[in-house]
């Protein structure tokens, strides 16, 4: 079988009954079709009914191997490891495989709060190193943040769950790890991991790099020794939408030798100053810096405007004709120079805006427009009698700047397309004109030629 083949392996979960766990352990156990461990472990990935509620996804066999290529050389007899998330083992059986040989044995405390992904891991293990009498593994089945750990480690790694948390249980990780702001429980586990172990190697969401409720733990490692940034972009997890990146610490070291970026999508490897990664005049972590971008920043002035985005108007509220005329993305072409009418132009009625925010802005013609979700900026004036949907920022000049036509024109050139690509870490996704995407819309210095 094609590695990795969901719809075959789909096929066998119906065919066999295997979101049942009994049938599905009993069927990786006797592996009647002789799998490779890898489609096992995909199978049993796609089985598990607990996915959505617990963010566990499948960790692409690339991915790890990508991620094994950057893992530390650590100099000892016995090798201790922790893997906070470990699912059914895909990162755990490549580490293992990895460290094999160098060490004298190895020692790994592995959690999961899925005891089923325990037992299938367990059967990984025993499959895959039934000759490595030196591997000592511990199964813990609990919630690895909140579980009292008094030992250390060489090296935790893994791929925490990213998902939003909130409620008593979020206040009590947010005053455990002195981290008020975080949402996402994939900061958490950060946040324990570097408080555990020399080395840190965890997948995280590539929204790190700027969002705001991963401030605070990006400020936890900014000083350590950011060995190696990998951007996996939308590669890391077969059949899900979501950017990653994984990040290699040394928590016990300066960083002397800079930071390696790895980017698998655009197939580059550079070695970046981790203070201009993380420098703090930006308002996220920039890992794409280059001669080019600095340079521009040089000769422009930052933050000139704030911004305003309504999702309230919705495609239920459009009609073809109507009273007040709806600005969308596609009504700003990529000159940048003017908005054009399209053939499905939209409208809204006066009644149905006057209940939208939006609306304050509906004889406005002193604000601007940009398009969200794209790479090709541009920035024009918005004329009276129109409003925009969601997929148009509104831009406000802050109070006492001022913007030219010539600056308008320069949002929509190549030099400042190529300037906002590592100004957003080249993203696919959370494109999005938001609070910190608008700060790079600055004002270029006229007396630049």
């Amino acid at each position: 079988m094609q590695r990795n083949n969901d719809a075959l392996l789909k096929k066998l979960i119906e065919e066999h009954e295997l979101n049942c766990f009994t049938k599905s352990k009993k069927f990786i156990v006797d592996n009647p079709l002789a799998l490779s461990i890898d489609d096992l472990s995909r199978l049993a990935e796609m089985a598990n009914g607990l996915q959505e509620s617990t963010a566990a996804y499948y960790t692409d066999p690339k991915t790890v191997q990508t991620l094994c290529q950057q893992l530390p050389q650590i100099h000892k007899r016995t090798l201790k490891i922790l893997e906070p998330s470990v699912g059914v083992g895909n990162i755990l059986r490549q580490v293992i495989h990895y460290y094999k040989g160098l060490f004298d044995s190895i020692e790994c405390d592995v959690f999961d709060i899925n005891q089923h992904s325990l037992e299938i891991c367990e059967i990984f293990i025993q499959k895959e190193f039934s000759d490595f009498n030196n591997l000592k593994i511990n199964y813990i089945y609990g919630d690895f943040l909140t579980y009292q750990l008094k030992k250390k480690y060489d090296l935790v790694v893994g791929n925490p769950p990213f998902m939003k948390i909130k409620g008593a249980y979020r206040e009590n990780l947010r005053q455990e790890f002195n981290n008020s702001v975080a949402d996402n429980i994939s900061a958490f586990f950060l946040d324990k991991s570097i408080l555990l172990s020399n080395y840190v190697v965890l997948i995280m969401p590539k929204y790190f790099l700027h969002n705001f409720d991963f401030s605070m733990s990006r400020e936890k490692i900014k000083n350590t020794n950011i060995q190696c940034i990998t951007d996996f972009g939308e590669t890391g997890f077969k059949g899900v939408l979501i950017e990653t990146i994984c990040l290699f610490l040394d928590t016990k070291s300066e960083n002397i030798s800079g930071t390696k970026v790895i980017s698998v999508p655009k197939k580059i490897e550079l070695i970046q100053d981790q203070n201009e990664i993380t420098q703090s005049f930006f308002p996220n972590w920039l890992i794409y810096i280059n001669e080019n971008f600095k340079k521009l920043v040089s000769e422009m002035s930052f933050g000139i405007f704030n911004v305003f985005r309504d999702r309230q108007i919705t495609s239920k509220l459009l009609e073809p004709t109507g009273d007040i005329w709806v600005i969308k993305s596609k009504n700003i072409p990529r000159s940048g120079d003017k908005i054009i009418h399209i053939e499905d132009d939209v409208f809204i009625k006066k009644s149905a805006l006057a209940k939208l925010g939006v609306n304050k802005y509906l004889e406005r013609d002193d604000v601007f427009l940009s398009p969200n979700m794209t790479y090709y900026p541009r920035v024009v004036v918005k004329p009276k009698n129109c409003v925009v949907n969601g997929s148009v920022a509104i831009l406000e000049l802050k109070p006492d700047m001022s913007i030219t036509e010539t600056d308008l024109l320069f949002f929509a050139s190549p030099e400042f397309e190529e300037f906002y690509r590592i100004a957003r870490n080249h993203s696919t996704r959370s494109l999005n004109i938001d609070n910190i995407a608008i700060f790079y819309f600055g004002k270029r210095n006229h007396c630049v030629q």
